[in-house]
């Protein structure tokens, strides 16, 4: 039977069981009973693809969403998958949250069977490349990164680019990169498309000894690469130009790209994820954070510096210590850029072009996994095949290392007993040093320093729970009774029982226990690592917007001091969810921030930011804002009443509605304008409703004159096009309480006018005493150039395929 003919015949049989373990890792969610929305996935994931996919369905492309951040270029912001047609697709045809389920089980099929027809190309046994393929689906990565979609989704694809570079297939190596720069994560894309780099160029220098100097630079691969760009020009382009409105423009310093590196202490995570304790995104006690008294490592939170390996996968990797040079470098290279700011590679790999934008180090943690699974499943098909003396010599070792590993962890917990005070006291030494919050760089930029968050020290009265639960954590993690250093043995002993029986049970069962070994240690740890919820409990529903009645998108509602109980988002409508139910929020939560608007937010006390009383100080020192905002609702676990909102809802209800008396709309005129070179300072003690703040010179008279602005009629025909009726006896500014943004522009009776940033954020047009109709669109800057370009590629992809097609027949 040729290779062709092998995996032809082992094709679809793989495709099936890897569905079925799919399946099995969610059934609830499979069967509809429970809902992966917790955290991002419900906060952000969910809605923003929701959204997208009502625009699609009704014919236009997903540019811009009114709804959220004042006005924001959604399909810009990275991780939204707007043109990745898999997911879009799903969300069009099925309920919100069976296709958030589906989305994340079939990506994970699909990372699976990638993973298996990857190591196929590389010459793995059926069993062997099936262990990878469990090995790399169900990885702690694989799992704790599902909680950002996008990142998932692009992941699935990476296997898949890998074996169009190992088997020559350039085109459709082109179009698996197109699908990962599209997926919904640009650093994952990023990362996933370094390594098919790389292993394209030791494909290409260690093939055809007849090939030499530059005879072996892959150019069919870098020229699909190039190809991939092109036709995720519209993604990339957009993405570059929000970020050059946002704390990344110019690429980002080295204390925002070193946030997320890997402590080296818990490289540990790899055998032992639950040293450093743990914190499931769904353990969070509160809606927008991501730290809870579960995981009191140094890293950012636990999912970011999760990437267990599995207990098998790390064993079988071993074996093949010495004959896979490559990815055992590949390994090396991982650790060393997963540990950011602690050596040089992470710096020195910012400083390539168009590298310069990203943090989370850890992150190169994908490269680290999928190289053991590689590895494993050649340490597999090696023990399997190995003779029976050199077999019993691995079995020893094996359990050598379990016996040792068990010692060690046994001693760390003696030690810890008996050095019980003084370990205490030099954790809350430790802690007592924080409570004094760091310094804010003097040398940043005034709206940069109002738009990051205000620094969290520790609280001191707090500090001697927190020791006692980093000591009990450490108790249960190097207790020998304890699970946590128990099952890692099991699974060690396992292992080396089913290879110590490897004539008795013949090599196909003995392959299929280990593979069985591996599913279920995966399991154990990740089964439920992203907890599923009840349907009624994914934020699809909300009595608030009942109580806000009928016009709720003709202003704007949003939450006062939004970090709380999770059981509260349906009610707060907190993130994005308003996107669900048709409101109009002020905020975002994306990492590519515009920078104006997040400042405003934070003055006032509507951004994330701190919690608790103080941003209701901060929202009544500037109710003008609020009134700028055109917000008619705030939802608050507060009473807000004192500060001059009245309650629409029962007082019994834990969230409260009320309703601000006067808001300004959406669009409104004003008599004058004021130019100034400070807007930020300014935009703070201006009366909105009297005069507004630009930055380009106009003919508008001073705002002593007393003239009164006009009459205006707004109607919005799309999310990229709005019109307005004006009548005034004056000349006067219209003001536009949607996001300034480049590629909007403004005609007034048919002629091209300049848009002006006004009052910080917003967009404003000068107009002449009469009436005007006047017309807002949305015309990206970058479209034109996209446009063409994606069309090179798509087509250039395409007819590479057809054209090489041919050849072969």
């Amino acid at each position: 039977m040729t290779p062709d003919q092998n995996r032809q015949a082992w094709g679809p049989r793989v495709a099936f069981a890897l569905l079925v373990l799919s399946l099995a890792w969610a059934l609830d969610a499979a069967l509809g009973w429970g809902v992966f929305a917790v955290h991002d996935l419900k906060h952000h994931h969910l809605p923003w693809r929701v959204w997208a996919a009502s625009e699609w369905a009704a014919g236009r492309v997903p540019l811009w969403a009114p709804n959220i951040g004042n006005g924001f270029p959604m399909l810009a912001e990275g991780q939204t998958g707007v043109l990745y047609p898999p997911t879009m697709l799903l969300f069009i045809l099925l309920p919100a949250a069976t296709a958030l389920n589906w989305t994340l089980i079939l990506h994970t099929w699909w990372a699976g069977l990638g993973m298996w027809f990857f190591l196929r190309a590389l010459g793995r046994s059926p069993m062997g490349a099936v262990l990878g393929a469990v090995a790399f689906a169900f990885s702690g990565f694989m799992v704790s990164h599902g909680l950002y979609l996008g990142m998932q989704n692009a992941v699935a694809w990476l296997p898949w680019l890998l074996t169009t570079v190992v088997r020559k297939r350039w085109p459709f190596a082109g179009l698996c990169a197109w699908m990962m720069l599209v997926a919904g994560h640009p650093q994952a894309a990023v990362i996933g498309l370094m390594l098919s780099g790389v292993l394209a160029i030791q494909q290409a220098w260690t093939g055809s000894s007849k090939e030499s100097g530059w005879r072996r630079v892959p150019w069919a691969y870098a020229f699909a690469m190039g190809l991939a760009l092109c036709a995720a020009s519209a993604q990339i382009l957009s993405s570059l130009e929000l970020s050059e409105m946002g704390m990344r423009g110019g690429g980002v310093e080295a204390a925002f790209a070193h946030i997320g590196g890997l402590p080296p202490q818990e490289l540990i995570g790899a055998v032992l994820p639950y040293f450093f304790g743990i914190d499931r995104p769904g353990d969070i006690a509160e809606t927008y954070y991501h730290r809870g008294d579960g995981y009191w490592g140094s890293g950012v939170n636990h999912w970011e510096m999760c990437f267990y390996l599995g207990i098998p996968v790390v064993l079988l990797a071993l074996v093949s210590i010495r004959r896979e040079r490559f990815w055992w470098m590949v390994v090396g290279g991982s650790v060393l850029l997963m540990l950011g700011g602690k050596t040089p590679a992470w710096d020195l790999l910012r400083s390539l072009p168009g590298l310069g934008f990203f943090r989370f180090p850890v992150r190169f943690s994908l490269c680290l996994t999928l190289a053991f699974a590689v590895l494993a499943s050649r340490g597999f098909d090696d023990l399997l095949a190995m003779e029976q003396a050199v077999l019993r010599r691995w079995v020893r070792r094996f359990l050598l290392l379990g016996a040792m590993g068990f010692v060690a962890l046994s001693l760390l917990g003696l030690t810890l007993h008996l050095g019980d005070s003084t370990v205490r006291q030099k954790l809350h030494g430790h802690f007592m040093r924080q409570v004094e919050p760091p310094p804010v760089p003097d040398d940043l930029d005034p709206l940069q320093a109002a738009a990051l968050p205000d620094p969290e020290p520790e609280d001191p009265e707090a500090i001697p729970g927190k020791v006692d639960r980093i000591v009990s954590s450490l108790e249960k993690s190097t207790r020998p009774w304890s699970s946590h250093v128990w099952l890692p043995l099991v699974f060690v002993l396992a292992v080396a029982f089913v290879l110590s029986r490897r004539e008795q049970l013949g090599r196909h069962r003995a392959g299929f226990a280990i593979v069985g070994l591996l599913y279920a240690d995966l399991w154990a740890f990740g089964g439920n690592y992203l907890e599923r919820v009840a349907p009624d409990d994914a934020g699809l529903q909300s009595e608030t917007v009942s109580v806000m009645g009928t016009e709720v998108n003709t202003w704007r509602s949003t939450v006062v001091d939004r970090r709380q109980d999770p059981a509260l988002d349906g009610s707060l409508m907190s993130a994005s969810l308003g996107l669900l139910h048709g409101t109009r929020d002020v905020i975002v939560t994306s990492p590519l921030l515009i920078l104006r608007n997040e400042a405003l937010l934070a003055a006032v006390g509507l951004d994330v930011g701190d919690k608790g009383t103080v941003k209701l100080d901060r929202l009544s020192t500037y109710p003008g804002i609020v009134d700028l905002l055109s917000l008619r609702w705030l939802l608050s676990v507060h009473d807000l009443s004192e500060l001059g909102y009245s309650r629409l809802n029962d007082s019994s209800e834990p969230v409260g509605v009320y309703e601000n008396p006067d808001p300004l709309p959406l669009g409104f005129l004003v008599a004058c304008a004021r130019t100034v070179d400070a807007p930020f300072e300014e935009v703070l003690v201006i009366d909105p409703k009297q005069s507004a703040i630009v930055e380009s010179a106009t003919q508008l008279p001073d705002c002593d004159d007393g003239a009164r602005a006009g009459r205006i009629s707004r109607v919005e025909v799309s999310p990229t096009e709005i019109r307005f009726e004006t009548d005034s006896e004056n000349a006067s500014l219209l003001v536009d309480n949607e996001t300034w943004y480049p590629g909007w522009e403004a005609e007034v009776d048919g002629e091209s006018v300049s848009v002006l940033k006004t009052n910080l954020v917003f967009r404003g047009v000068e107009l002449s005493a009469g009436s005007h109709a006047v017309v807002m669109r949305y015309r990206p800057t970058w479209a034109s150039l996209a446009t063409g370009l994606s069309a090179v590629g798509v087509v250039g992809l395409l007819g590479w395929g057809l054209w090489r097609r041919r050849r072969q027949q």
